[in-house]
């Protein structure tokens, strides 16, 4: 990373605060997340808390273990469509929800089932093409803020908050290793390897659906999702509170400034999750002892 880090580089951070909002007062407007079923247990206990972060945590680890063993076989064009079918299921699953959420809200969930399935996969394609293969770089980073965002809403207005919270803290632990040792770095290995050879100017193409770059710096598609259920949950739990998401959201941001800033001293790859998700953690266990 070259350039000097100002207040310009929390424009992603700023927009996931606000599509976060968006999406988790639609949800919480709705009611829809009631309805949804997940692998989630959704019980407030200690065995469904272990449960629940040992099933994500899984996900996680799988999904970088094939992300690494494709790299390492140089299998980069079947990594880019494995990623691009998986993006846009994901994309039409969250469209679903989203539009189901919005029927409910305007009085329309008996709308025929065809009609709404047309508009379904026509919103999805739409999506699909400014995350996948549209050429402008900001409006692919905007239209990835925003799915990241979606995301993170449903995560965080249907885990349990214990869930939410140890699930954030171990991923942030795993961010770390997979980040300096672990599947991660052969990622970071592979971006500079095709920076070096000059053989493209922007970012792979496997990257594309998963991470970002915004003027410089990849930031990539699980830390939008984290950062944004950390701020649902500050938004709905215990009580609906605009002003304990401001607070999480701004500790969030100011995380996320302090790690840019360590990006820009020692110019090398660094995690996007541990300092924002531990002090936004800290934060809201103190707001909400205090009641806020």
């Amino acid at each position: 990373m070259g350039k000097r880090v100002s207040l310009a580089y929390l424009i992603p951070l700023t927009l996931t605060a606000f599509f976060a909002y968006m999406c988790t007062y639609i949800l919480s407007m709705s009611k829809i997340c009631e309805l949804v079923e997940t692998p989630f247990i959704r019980e407030e206990t200690y065995s469904a808390t272990l449960y629940n972060t040992a099933l994500l945590m899984s996900m996680i680890v799988v999904g970088s273990i094939m992300l690494y063993i494709f790299i390492k076989l140089k299998k980069l064009k079947i990594l880019e469509a494995i990623v691009k079918v998986l993006v846009i299921l994901s994309i039409y699953s969250v469209v679903t929800v989203y539009g189901i959420s919005l029927c409910i809200i305007v009085g329309l969930e008996f709308l025929d089932i065809v009609s709404f399935n047309i508009a379904a996969i026509a919103a999805s394609l739409l999506m699909a093409y400014l995350i996948l293969f549209a050429k402008k770089r900001k409006l692919v980073a905007l239209s990835t803020i925003f799915f990241g965002s979606s995301i993170g809403a449903i995560f965080g207005s249907t885990l349990p908050s214990w869930t939410i919270l140890a699930a954030s803290a171990v991923v942030a632990l795993w961010d770390i290793y997979a980040v300096f040792r672990g599947p991660l770095r052969t990622l970071v290995d592979e971006i500079k390897s095709i920076e070096s050879t000059g053989r493209k100017s922007k970012e792979p193409g496997f990257l594309r659906g998963i991470a970002f770059s915004y003027g410089g710096v990849l930031m990539g598609l699980g830390d939008v999702v984290f950062y944004s259920m950390i701020m649902a949950l500050s938004l709905i739990s215990p009580t609906f509170s605009a002003l304990r998401f401001i607070v999480v959201s701004s500790s969030i941001v100011i995380g996320a400034f302090i790690t840019l800033k360590l990006l820009e001293k020692y110019r090398r790859a660094l995690p996007g999750l541990p300092i924002p998700v531990f002090l936004s953690i800290i934060v809201y266990l103190v707001l909400t002892q205090l009641n806020l």
